[in-house]
C-alpha cells in the first residue's frame, strides 16, 4: 500500500495522512514526482497536521518558488485532506464553508485544546434532513 492509496481507503471520517509523520510526508512528495522538495518539507518539519497549513503562499517560504510546482502541491494537498479549493470570492452571505477543512485548521495547532477537538458526524439534522458535524473538545486533566 502506498500512503496515497491507504489515504484513500481509509474509511474514517478524517483523513489517515493528519497522522503522517514528517518522512510520510516527504515520501507522500516524492510520489508526486518532487524528490527535490523532499527535504524541505522534512527540515520544515512538517508532518500530517501541521500539512493543512501549507499551501501556495507558504511554499516559497520553504524554498519552493516554481509557480507550476506550488499550484500543484497545494492542490494535491486539498486533494488529500479532502477539503475544498479556497473560493475567494465568496460572499461572507453564504453558509459557513467545508465543516471539515474548518476542523482541520483548528487541529493543525499544537497543544493540549487541539489535540483534545474531535469531529463528529451527526445526524440526521430534523430541519435539513441531512446529517450535521459537531466539533467537540475533550476536556484533559492538567498534571
Amino acid at each position: 500500500n502506498t500512503l496515497v492509496s491507504m489515504a484513500a481507503n481509509s474509511n474514517a471520517s478524517l483523513p489517515i495522512c493528519l497522522e503522517w509523520t514528517y518522512d510520510q510526508v516527504a515520501d507522500w512528495v516524492g510520489s508526486l514526482g518532487f524528490d527535490q522538495y523532499k527535504e524541505c518539507f522534512r527540515s520544515n518539519m512538517i508532518n500530517g497536521r501541521k500539512l493543512i497549513r501549507v499551501d501556495a503562499s507558504t511554499l516559497p517560504s520553504m524554498g519552493i518558488n516554481d509557480f507550476e510546482h506550488m499550484l500543484a502541491l497545494s492542490r494535491n494537498i486539498r486533494d488529500l485532506l479532502t477539503i475544498e479549493d479556497p473560493d475567494w470570492h465568496r460572499s461572507i452571505t453564504l453558509p459557513p464553508r467545508d465543516e471539515l477543512g474548518m476542523f482541520l485548521e483548528r487541529k493543525s495547532h499544537s497543544g493540549v485544546k487541539s489535540d483534545g477537538l474531535r469531529f463528529e458526524v451527526q445526524g440526521p439534522n430534523p430541519t435539513a434532513k441531512t446529517g450535521y458535524v459537531r466539533l467537540v473538545s475533550v476536556k484533559t486533566a492538567r498534571k
